[in-house]
């Protein structure tokens, strides 16, 4: 895995940085999603970690399992708050990604 991450990532960022979205419909909801799932994974891995420690006890950090269900959870909850902030009783929740 670390061998590949230098170039996975060059070439990540290089197909982030020459897209270009800005005139299609996706490119607001790729915004909200991106900014969702930056600041939701870190409490996800957190909550994941513990919950799986204190319900099976059972380590689960640094391994592809966590990663997974992280993975899983944040962009489930992202696409969550993204579509619910679109009704009128969950308004609110835009304020978490604007």
């Amino acid at each position: 895995m670390y061998i590949f991450l230098v170039p996975t990532t060059f070439f990540m960022f290089y197909i982030a940085k020459n897209i270009e979205l800005e005139d299609n419909k996706i490119y607001l909801i790729l915004r909200q999603l991106s900014s969702l799932i930056f600041y939701m994974h870190l409490w996800v891995a957190v909550a994941v970690s513990k919950f799986f420690l204190t319900v099976f006890d059972i380590n689960i950090d640094e391994t592809c399992l966590k990663f997974l269900i992280t993975l899983g959870v944040t962009m489930i909850g992202a696409l969550a708050v993204v579509k619910l902030s679109k009704y009128k009783y969950f308004h609110w929740l835009r304020h978490l990604y604007v």
